[in-house]
């Protein structure tokens, strides 16, 4: 027989940030002395006429040879059905003009590229909270058409990207690279083969 551990509440714990400081009307609260910048949002306009999907999920961030800092993001969507049960915009393929190329019809999620000026961040850091970042260089789709790409993992120099998806014919990892400056063909991994894929670790 074991004996029921006599656990108290916590009462005393406090959070070690100290509290969070109300910031109405503003997209987050945060602890007096930290301070946010807004990179991009939903709706943004993207190089190549598209625009910035919804549901950001697993992300890689590199160094590329000017300094600048590239972000892969990945964007856990599905189908057409599968966003709206779930309320999320497919604003990304305006009137369904799916990009070329891509992987698969009808299927909203992918990879997006962000490219940061640092020094610029830092600026933004710096000014008010909350607002809106002037660090942008540039930005573009990278994989298009594939189904909810959740996470993935940094593999040398290029974020391989998975799909946790049953859908037939998905559920596959896809290799992209920072220096993908315009939408490329999907670069399926397959002889990893086909499952509802979290995450990579090497």
């Amino acid at each position: 027989l074991t004996q029921p551990l006599n656990r108290q509440p916590d009462r005393a714990h406090k959070n070690p940030l100290g509290p969070i400081v109300a910031n109405p009307g503003r997209l987050l609260e945060l602890p007096k002395g930290f301070t946010f910048t807004i990179i991009q949002q939903a709706g943004d306009p993207l190089d190549g006429g598209f625009q910035m999907p919804e549901q950001p999920d697993g992300m890689c961030c590199f160094e590329d040879s000017n300094g600048h800092w590239v972000l892969l993001r990945n964007h856990e969507l599905g189908t057409e059905a599968e966003c709206a049960k779930y309320g999320y915009s497919t604003l990304a393929f305006p009137l369904n003009q799916f990009p070329t190329p891509r992987y698969r019809d009808q299927v909203y999620g992918g990879v997006t590229r962000t490219v940061l000026d640092p020094a610029a961040l830092t600026q933004d850091f710096q000014s008010e909270t909350g607002s809106r970042s002037k660090a942008v260089v540039r930005s573009n789709l990278v994989l298009a058409g594939t189904h909810q790409n959740c996470a993935g993992g940094m593999i040398g120099n290029t974020w391989v990207t998975c799909e946790e998806s049953k859908l037939p014919g998905h559920g596959y990892a896809f290799i992209t690279r920072p220096s993908d400056t315009t939408l490329v063909a999907p670069r399926r991994i397959q002889s990893w083969g086909r499952f509802v894929r979290e995450a990579v670790a090497m």
